[in-house]
């Protein structure tokens, strides 16, 4: 691995948590897929629930991911929202970055 390679990858991970918009979004991001979790495996319910759809809807677009892949694989879901957040929280990074006289942190 080169030096560049790990700056490069230190500056991503900078731009995803360097800030406290995208640290509150992840940590946002956290508490509604672990109450869609618990929703799912813990509560009973009469009826369906929706809890599963919260989580897509705030990673989207890139949470909504899970649509292209394969029903049968039991990760998919929280995988896709998890990638959706990180995505999203660079995105937010990056935007963050690029307005001139913010400061940071």
């Amino acid at each position: 691995m080169t030096t560049n390679t790990v700056h490069h990858r230190s500056n991503v991970l900078e731009t995803m948590i360097g800030n406290w918009v995208s640290r509150a979004y992840l940590a946002v991001c956290a508490v509604v897929l672990l109450w869609a979790v618990i929703d799912h495996t813990v509560l009973s319910h009469a009826d369906a629930s929706f809890a599963a759809v919260y989580p897509l809807l705030l990673t989207a677009p890139a949470g909504l991911v899970v649509l292209a892949l394969p029903e049968s694989m039991a990760f998919t879901y929280p995988a896709a929202a998890v990638l959706g957040a990180f995505v999203n929280a660079w995105l937010l990074g990056t935007a963050l970055r690029a307005i001139p006289g913010l400061r940071r942190g």
